[in-house]
C-alpha cells in the first residue's frame, strides 16, 4: 500500500509577509516548497518558527559578503515538511541558491523533493537558467550531492564546462569527429548544459562511448637536420644498442 502525501508550492514573495498564509498551509499539508523567501543568510532559522510541527530548511540569495545591501533582498527557497509524518529525512546539498532538496526515506521508497526558482527563460538570464537545469538533471550536481558508501562523486557542471570552453585556444586541428574548438565556443549557451549531462552520466557509469576513445596520432619530428638525439648521446658512451 502507498502513502499520499500532500505537497503545496508557494511563491511567498517575502516569507515574513506571507507568514499567515503559510501557517493554513500547514493546516493541510505535509510539504511546502517556498520560493522567494527574501531572507539574509542569518535569517533561515525563522522558518522553523513558523510552525513547530515542521522541520525547515532553505537557501538565501542574498550575498552578505558584497558590501552594503542597498533595496529589498531578493530570491531564495526553502522546504517544509511534517515532522510526525517523515521521521527519516535528509537535506541535499548543493551549490545553487535557486535549488534546496531533500531526501525522505519511506516504507515505500526513497523520494527526493525539490524546491527550484527558476529564471525567466530570457538571454539576460540564459547563464543563470542553464545552471538550474544542469543542477537538476539526472546527473546534475544537486542529485550527485549523495554517493554511495566509498565511492568519489566526480561532478562538472555547466559553470565548470562554461569557463573551461571560454579558455580554450583556438587554432587547433579538429579530431576524427571534425569538430573543433570553435564549434564549441559557437555552440549557443546550452551547449555547456548538454556537456554537462553527457559527461556526468559518462562518469557515473564507468563508460565511454567507442567514438569517443579513438584519436588521432601525429607523429612530428622536432630535430630538422634528421639526426635522433637518442641516437647521438647513446654514441658517446658504451651502452649496449636498443
Amino acid at each position: 500500500m502507498h502513502s499520499t502525501f500532500t505537497l503545496t508550492s508557494f511563491n511567498c514573495k517575502n516569507v515574513k509577509r506571507s507568514v499567515d498564509n503559510i501557517r493554513e498551509m500547514c493546516r493541510f499539508s505535509d510539504i511546502i516548497a517556498l520560493q522567494e523567501t527574501w531572507l539574509l543568510p542569518d535569517e533561515i532559522q525563522y522558518l522553523s518558527t513558523i510552525d513547530r510541527k515542521f522541520s525547515s530548511t532553505g537557501t538565501s540569495a542574498v550575498d552578505t559578503a558584497a558590501g552594503l545591501l542597498r533595496g529589498r533582498p531578493y530570491g531564495g527557497v526553502a522546504l517544509l515538511w511534517r515532522s510526525d509524518v517523515f521521521q527519516n529525512v535528509s537535506v541535499i546539498q548543493c551549490n545553487n541558491p535557486r535549488v534546496c532538496a531533500i531526501k525522505i526515506v519511506t516504507n515505500d521508497r526513497p523520494i527526493v523533493v525539490i524546491s527550484v526558482y527558476m529564471p525567466t527563460d530570457s538571454p539576460d538570464n540564459l547563464s543563470d537558467f542553464t545552471d538550474c537545469l544542469g543542477t537538476l538533471g539526472p546527473s546534475g550536481e544537486m542529485l550527485n550531492a549523495e554517493k554511495p558508501e566509498g565511492k568519489v562523486a566526480y561532478v562538472l557542471g555547466p559553470r565548470t564546462w562554461r569557463n573551461v570552453i571560454r579558455h580554450m585556444s583556438r587554432g587547433k586541428s579538429p579530431g576524427h569527429d571534425g569538430l573543433s574548438i570553435e564549434h564549441l565556443q559557437y555552440g549557443g549557451a546550452h551547449i555547456s548544459r548538454v556537456l554537462s549531462l553527457f559527461c556526468n552520466l559518462c562518469m557515473s557509469h564507468s563508460y565511454l562511448p567507442p567514438d569517443l576513445i579513438k584519436t588521432i596520432v601525429i607523429p612530428v619530428v622536432k630535430n630538422k637536420s634528421g639526426t635522433c638525439r637518442i641516437w647521438a648521446t647513446i654514441g658517446r658512451y658504451p651502452w649496449p644498442p636498443l
